[in-house]
């Protein structure tokens, strides 16, 4: 199972742009999942997701695909390695609770598709769509910086928010 694509038209990096748009949530994961604590949310991925995105991928690659293939299956691998042995109130695994960076880049992904469901730890509910936020400031030629945030509404605060882009 690929990850699907986001539900959305990304903007391009490198320019400025305040730019949100709104994903549709899969539901809690049936069966073996892991979960990830970032904010006040709880994420829940299906475990054979993380399996098949580690396990479908080489070493050498040849094409820009085999290469991001290959970078998903490291992120993969990554987040699964941090698995403890506890579980959360849902059944899943909990991963440790400081992630890598390459790891939340993967979670990241699968929010834009949808293919995870997140939980408000402050409501304790399952969360049916979240808010993805893109927002660059481009202040010269060579000089600028984008994040990518994620959130339960437009006003609230984020749970999750990575680097976009950086010149």
């Amino acid at each position: 199972m690929p990850i699907r694509p986001p539900q959305f038209t990304p903007p391009a990096p490198g320019a400025t742009v305040d730019q949100s748009f709104e994903i549709t949530l899969d539901a809690i994961p049936s069966g073996d999942c892991v979960s990830s604590v970032q904010g006040q949310a709880t994420i829940l991925i299906s475990r054979r997701i993380l399996k098949q995105l580690r396990d479908t991928t080489s070493g050498k690659w040849k094409t820009e695909q085999e290469r991001l293939a290959f970078i998903r299956g490291s992120r993969a691998d990554a987040l699964l390695q941090s698995v403890t042995k506890s579980t959360d109130n849902f059944g899943c695994a909990k991963v440790r609770k400081h992630v890598s960076d390459e790891s939340l880049y993967l979670i990241s992904e699968l929010l834009q598709s949808g293919q995870l469901a997140v939980i408000d730890n402050e409501k304790n509910r399952r969360v049916r769509h979240i808010i993805v936020n893109f927002k660059g400031f481009r202040v010269g030629l060579l000089s600028g910086i984008g994040h990518i945030s994620y959130l339960f509404t437009r006003e609230s605060v984020p749970f999750l928010q990575l680097s976009w882009w950086v010149s």
